[in-house]
């Protein structure tokens, strides 16, 4: 068994992904570690395909490939049967490159059978977002989601959660779940750029299409305050759902470069999500010296209690008062970035990477130790 004991990294592993968000993010990070830990990676997109900039990402990491796969995203898809299908041509790649490992952005594809150990990320989930955003159940049409998630995450090797928050709901939801492990998120600091320094105004960012992000708080507020609110992000859906604003500054979305020089020159970062598994544009904007003014929400308490200002996620006037009163007291509002900034050390790229190169040696002991039993 002293081979069980000392097992290794694995050596390929097969990641799948979304090209946009946050998700992205994580992936190319972890992708990055672990080929810098030496493995081989090939990260397999679904959903809107990799436009030449992601290439270009994924070109500048050594020991890393990108395929992509023309499927929907697993919180798309319409019927089981197009799940089937992802998992069909997913196979085919997994045939082709032989990994030891596939790491699922996702939990559904868990729920079909594959021939290596399986790593879920639960980076989101339809029935806790019906569940937190509606509160009320699950339209009956939506139930196999449900159904398949759950059988996913008893299939799954093991299911990573990027907080303990969102685990403690998703247990809730799906009852308990032995293989589920906490692994915080994390980001490599970007490079400094060319910002004029602090300046007084408020910036948002994510996928203001998605309602659960609280853009009409944001809006409302906007409407409410002296201080201007710039938003980064997209207002148009992959599904073609879409919202409008009319007080806060829309800019779209934006180059990654540009929204870190957005979030440097920023005095204050503000997000009014109502559910928010994570939250990697709240710790960009921390390692940027932002200070926080997040909704009030397990998951931003989980991750920033003490070092950010918590608002009632519903509470428009609570977020314009707030972010007025912290524009108007610019020493208050360094003191608060420093905190955070401080904060955001311990989210880093390097922890998640090693967190999670750990799941990975737990995972693979397990079955080598089940086929070790039955030889």
């Amino acid at each position: 068994m002293s081979e069980l004991r000392a097992m290794p990294t694995p050596q390929r592993i097969v990641m799948t992904t979304d090209t946009v968000g946050g998700v992205w993010q994580y992936t190319l990070e972890l992708a990055a570690g672990c080929a810098a830990a030496g493995a081989a990676v090939q990260i397999v997109t679904m959903g809107p395909g990799p436009g030449d900039d992601r290439r270009r990402e994924v070109d500048r990491i050594d020991g890393v490939e990108l395929r992509h796969l023309d499927v929907p995203l697993d919180w798309m898809a319409n019927e089981e049967e197009a799940l089937r299908e992802a998992a069909d041509g997913l196979s085919c790649y997994l045939s082709g490159f032989s990994p030891d490992l596939l790491h699922l952005s996702g939990v559904s594809l868990a729920a079909f059978d594959w021939p290596v150990p399986v790593v879920s990320t639960m980076h989101s989930c339809l029935p806790s977002w019906w569940a937190t955003m509606r509160r009320e159940p699950l339209p009956r049409e939506w139930h196999w989601h449900r159904e398949v998630a759950l059988r996913g995450l008893t299939a799954a090797d093991r299911v990573i959660a990027p907080t303990a928050a969102f685990a403690e709901g998703l247990q809730d939801l799906y009852g308990p779940l032995p293989r589920l492990r906490i692994v915080h998120n994390g980001r490599t600091p970007p490079p400094s750029s060319h910002a004029r320094g602090k300046q007084p105004f408020a910036v948002a960012a994510g996928r203001f299409w998605d309602e659960a992000k609280g853009v009409d708080t944001l809006d409302a507020a906007a409407a409410r305050m002296e201080t201007p609110l710039v938003l980064a992000g997209s207002l148009t859906g992959p599904a073609g759902q879409g919202v409008r604003v009319r007080a806060a500054r829309s800019c779209g979305s934006l180059p990654e470069a540009e929204l870190h020089t957005l979030m440097a020159e920023a005095a204050v970062f503000v997000s009014a999500s109502r559910y928010e598994p994570f939250g990697l544009g709240v710790l960009e904007a921390a390692q940027r010296r932002c200070a926080l003014v997040l909704s009030d929400i397990p998951t931003f308490r989980e991750l920033w209690d003490g070092v950010a200002v918590f608002v009632p996620p519903d509470d428009p006037s609570a977020f314009a008062r707030t972010i007025d009163e912290l524009a108007d007291d610019p020493a208050r509002a360094e003191r608060l970035g420093i905190d955070a900034f401080q904060r955001a050390r311990r989210y880093s790229a390097e922890r998640m990477v090693g967190r999670t190169l750990a799941v990975y040696r737990e995972c693979i002991t397990a079955d080598l130790a089940a086929a070790v039993a039955e030889a």
